[in-house]
């Protein structure tokens, strides 16, 4: 297979992408170095995670564990991963193009239509009071020691106008402190979000991850975030449970003793990262079996809480709380998609979720969403 690389002038990926006739499209703009990653079109495609690995890198995403199949996500498998026909990378520096093999015509970039549009009103599923019944259910189960920690979310469906890319644009304004990403299979729909939250990194056996919990605005007190019983519990969940694979994983491991701060832009989060040096027998198929769904989108203990979840959870969360990202022989990463939405048709699904543990409240459970989702708002518009 013939591949070329060359250097070419910066791209405008959401006004770039809307206009590329090749399926799939994946993108991610990395929240640390704020480098841009597409790629288009499918030399190969699997339906599983890839063993057998060379230096080119594999896209794609693996969805939530679900009971349910909602028809909102048709055109996503649960688990894809392909060999992009064109791959881009551009930093701050320079854009470099890769060509696979004789791709379709690319078509000409033209420019993308930014006018986006929501109605206000939308549609909460679960309802205000589905969502306190289930809470109160939730707290039970925590105070019968049941469970510890479960991870219930929302969806929120909205009529919206504008080119669906458009809403990447939009993204990419809003969310500068976020991984920011798309998935598109068919013209039909669209994924998106921008997530604070990194599921994994791994440069040759050295594999970093974080563990991202405790949610308040950013115009609150820090100190409070940080002394908060409520938001530690939530945060010492996913720790504990990183510590566990990392001990099984990992020839020697690190985790950092104290909490520190995350911050988007318009939430504080709590954060610990840990280290470790991979078993060499370790492959990402185990990794990516073993830690997703993490406490911080799932529960724990993670059995009971998510056959708890699939209970009380009233819809297919798809894609949203899933990893996406890309591996390859010598590195891989994969983002966490959370503060996600679907976008199909006239509609924008908006997905949030928050970690119920003993001390919470329905109705700021309640409010904690709708600040998750404040970048979908129309006010935020």
């Amino acid at each position: 297979m013939t591949v070329s690389e060359q250097e070419i002038d910066p791209i405008d990926f959401p006004s770039y992408l809307a206009n590329q006739p090749l399926f799939p499209k994946w993108y991610q703009k990395c929240r640390e170095t704020g480098d841009e990653v597409a790629a288009l079109g499918a030399l190969e495609c699997f339906s599983h995670i890839p063993t057998e690995l060379s230096s080119d890198r594999l896209y794609g995403a693996i969805s939530f564990p679900s009971i349910r199949k909602d028809p909102h996500w048709k055109d996503f498998p649960s688990c894809f991963f392909f060999l992009p026909q064109i791959e881009i990378i551009q930093s701050q520096n320079k854009t470099i193009r890769r060509v696979r093999g004789n791709p379709s015509i690319l078509a000409k970039t033209s420019p993308l239509l930014k006018s986006i549009k929501l109605e206000p009103d939308p549609i909460h599923f679960p309802s205000y009071e589905a969502w306190q019944t289930a809470v109160e259910d939730v707290l039970s189960s925590i105070q019968r020691q049941e469970i510890q920690k479960l991870v219930l979310a929302r969806k929120t469906s909205f009529i919206r106008e504008g080119d669906p890319f458009a809403w990447l644009s939009h993204l990419l304004h809003t969310s500068k402190s976020s991984t920011v990403f798309a998935w598109q299979m068919t013209p039909s729909s669209l994924f998106l979000g921008a997530t604070p939250e990194n599921l994994y990194q791994r440069k040759k056996r050295e594999i970093e991850t974080e563990s991202i919990a405790g949610t308040q605005k950013r115009d609150s007190s820090i100190s409070m975030l940080q002394k908060g019983n409520k938001e530690h519990r939530e945060v010492e969940y996913v720790k504990l449970f990183l510590e566990k694979i990392l001990s099984a994983c990992c020839e020697s491991f690190s985790s950092e003793k104290t909490s520190s701060l995350i911050q988007t832009s318009h939430l504080q989060h709590l954060r610990y990262r840990l280290k470790g040096k991979l078993k060499p027998e370790v492959l990402d198929k185990e990794l990516l079996t073993l830690l997703h769904p993490t406490p911080a989108v799932g529960g724990y203990p993670e059995k009971s809480s998510l056959e708890r979840l699939f209970s009380l959870e009233p819809f297919d969360r798809g894609l949203y709380a899933g990893a996406m990202g890309w591996i390859s022989k010598e590195e891989s990463s994969f983002a966490v998609t959370i503060r996600s939405a679907l976008i199909e048709s006239t509609f924008l699904h908006a997905y949030a979720g928050v970690g119920i543990v003993q001390g919470s409240q329905s109705h700021l459970e309640w409010l904690e969403l709708e600040s998750k989702i404040a970048h979908w708002s129309p006010s935020c518009l």
